[in-house]
């Protein structure tokens, strides 16, 4: 292991097969000078405030793992996840999103290991899996406004209210990165501010054998499937700042303090709260409650008014890095001609405009479902998702030595060639399938829906590009179908030959009636 700021020469970002090609070389550069022109507006504290709203948003959803499992499991869970789960995630992503700084992300990195379809279906489960996990929020600050005294609205009104709040968030979205970026850097500020007033004031009477004390019924009494989805989701969603990876300002400086800065504060975020708040309730069946009403407790009933508020605005935070990140991502696809080219058209602002609209429209029905569902669905289609980046980046560290550089500094993450890169996510990834393994058998239904409904757009989209239905971008030689496994270019070549057979036969139809006609005429 070496410093965390380690660089070297880059990785090719356009492995095809493990080679490097001119084409490939050649796109990279124009890539670089897109970007370039295109002008960076992400800077090092932006892109902490968009990623901390993209995983955390404060530490709100903490006190459901106190509920699953009391306050001991819990506080041990938000100590040895971050560094089991969530640190060799931020690493991964500052590592590849310095090789790959460009809007599709993690689309790219799956791309260079396994071929265009693979990427697709990732592209898919995982904007899939953001717009659900978006659709919480809108109902959530609804929630936040009736605990604030707000009266009763009927069911109409409620779903009213519901499609507003979304519409405000998504306009603000759809004004800019710039904006976007700069308002999380700020609610960050408003957030963690009277979280840290509770700290300074409760930890220093906190009751250590509060943070000891075991499952109030023993291991057999505790929700697994709870305290694992909640540790999951409260932590994951580093890769999603890759998709602004593309719009970062020198990402090959910024991703990796970025990264480890957010690991940091999101760190912090969810264990000194969790332990003041332990520390100080006067029994386990009081730490059940909110943060709202143990704040009121231990310190007035002005902290829990403020860290209400500071809940409200975490809504806000987090709902407008979600909606960017899943945006930029889709212009991402199509700038690659993997979508049609409208999905990625800008608006005067910079932002997707198709793109940020198809996201709010899903929000707004998604947002029906119970918390409960929404929490698992995102995590089973995250989890598809992540364990084939880790994959990929375990292929890209075995295929780099074969790799031609193209010029300049990017970062290495400490761990010596693939084998270290594996030993790095086993914990991770045994995390991840017991995540998987806890979940309902409607959620893993979804998924398996999810996962062929993305195969089967990718075929949709291949068809389309090659039939010219509708207008893409140029495809470069990396991201072409002839990269996939032969199984798929074999379903796709039975897909183009039934779509050309009807036109065969029309054709042959003709033929046949010219010839028929002629002889008609030549016996006359």
């Amino acid at each position: 292991m070496g410093s965390l700021f380690t660089t070297q020469e880059p990785l090719s970002h356009l492995i095809i097969n493990g080679d490097a090609n001119g084409d490939a070389n050649a796109s990279m550069e124009r890539d670089r000078e897109k970007i370039s022109s295109e002008g960076n507006k992400v800077g090092l504290w932006m892109l902490v405030g968009l990623t901390y709203f993209g995983v955390s948003g404060g530490p709100f959803g903490s006190e459901v793992a106190v509920q699953a499992a009391g306050p001991g499991l819990a506080i041990l869970g938000f100590i040895v996840m971050p560094f089991v789960w969530s640190l060799p995630e931020a690493l991964m992503t500052a590592e590849l999103c310095t090789n790959f700084p460009e809007a599709s992300g993690f689309c790219a990195w799956t791309n260079a290991a396994f071929g265009p379809c693979v990427s697709f279906i990732c592209s898919f489960m995982s904007w899939l899996s953001g717009v659900t996990d978006n659709a919480v929020y809108p109902v959530m600050m609804f929630a936040y406004l009736e605990a604030g005294g707000m009266k009763s609205l009927s069911p109409v009104a409620e779903w009213a209210l519901v499609v507003a709040i979304t519409l405000v968030l998504t306009v603000l979205t759809w004004r800019g990165l710039d904006v976007t970026a700069t308002t999380s850097v700020l609610l960050t500020t408003f957030i963690l501010a009277p979280f840290v007033v509770l700290c300074v004031l409760t930890l220093p009477h906190a009751a250590p054998e509060n943070w000891l004390r075991p499952p109030e019924h023993g291991l057999q009494g505790v929700d697994w499937r709870s305290l694992l989805n909640i540790l999951f989701w409260n932590l994951n969603y580093f890769d999603s700042a890759s998709a602004f990876s593309g719009d970062c300002v020198s990402p090959e400086r910024t991703f990796p303090r970025g990264m480890l800065l957010t690991w940091a504060a999101i760190f912090f975020t969810y264990l000194l709260p969790l332990l003041a708040v332990t520390g100080v309730a006067p029994d386990e069946r009081y730490c059940d409650g909110c943060y709202a009403s143990l704040s009121k407790y231990a310190v007035g009933s002005w902290l829990s008014v403020w860290i209400q508020v500071a809940a409200f605005t975490s809504c806000i935070g987090q709902f407008i890095a979600e909606m960017a990140s899943d945006s930029f991502q889709l212009m991402g696809m199509a700038d690659r001609g993997q979508l049609p080219k409208f999905v990625g058209g800008r608006s005067r602002y910079g932002t997707p405009t198709f793109a940020v609209v198809v996201s709010a429209v899903c929000i707004v029905f998604l947002a029906r479902l119970s918390f409960q569902t929404i929490v698992e669905l995102v995590n089973i289609l995250y989890a598809l998702t992540v364990l084939a980046e880790f994959a990929a980046f375990i292929v890209l560290r075995r295929r780099q030595q074969s790799v031609l550089n193209g010029g300049g500094r990017v970062y290495r993450v400490p761990v010596n060639d693939q084998w270290g890169a594996v030993v790095m996510f086993i914990p991770a990834s045994v995390f991840v399938f017991a995540v998987m393994a806890f979940s309902s058998s409607f959620a893993l239904a979804l998924a398996f829906v999810a996962l062929v409904a993305g195969f089967l757009l990718y075929l949709w989209n291949c068809t389309a590009r090659k039939r010219g239905w509708i207008d893409y971008a140029p495809v470069d030689s990396e991201w072409r179908q002839g990269r996939d496994h032969r199984w798929i270019r074999h379903v796709l070549g039975g897909i183009e030959s039934q779509c050309l057979q009807p036109q065969r036969e029309r054709a042959g139809s003709r033929e046949t009636a010219s010839s028929s006609l002629q002889s008609r005429v030549s016996t006359f």
